[in-house]
């Protein structure tokens, strides 16, 4: 079962931890932004310091992006998921009553 996420706290989470901030809304997300970053830290294959801070950068910003679109998208699903379980509630309540003789 989903829960609600508050984009506030995943965009706090996001601009204090980067990827793992993301964790908070999206496992698989906060977990290939994290390898993105640890293969950035060991510098892999880049020339320059100018090259690994653009990088670095370049996901930070991308984990705040995604951390405020993740939970949105979360809390639209949660959302359609409770409108459609007091749907189908508000259906049984109405076939229960229906049920009934008003003698």
């Amino acid at each position: 079962m989903r829960i609600e996420k508050s984009t506030g706290v995943s965009f706090l989470l996001a601009f204090l931890f980067g990827p793992l901030g993301l964790l908070y809304v999206s496992k698989l997300w906060g977990f290939l932004l994290s390898i993105g970053y640890i293969l950035i830290a060991m510098n892999g294959g880049s020339p320059s310091f100018f090259d690994f801070v653009l990088w670095w950068v370049c996901i930070w910003v991308l984990c705040l992006i995604l951390s405020v679109m993740l939970a949105s998208r979360n809390n639209k699903k949660v959302a359609e998921a409770k409108h459609i379980a007091d749907e189908a509630r508000h259906q049984e309540t109405l076939a229960a009553l229906g049920g009934r003789s008003n003698a």
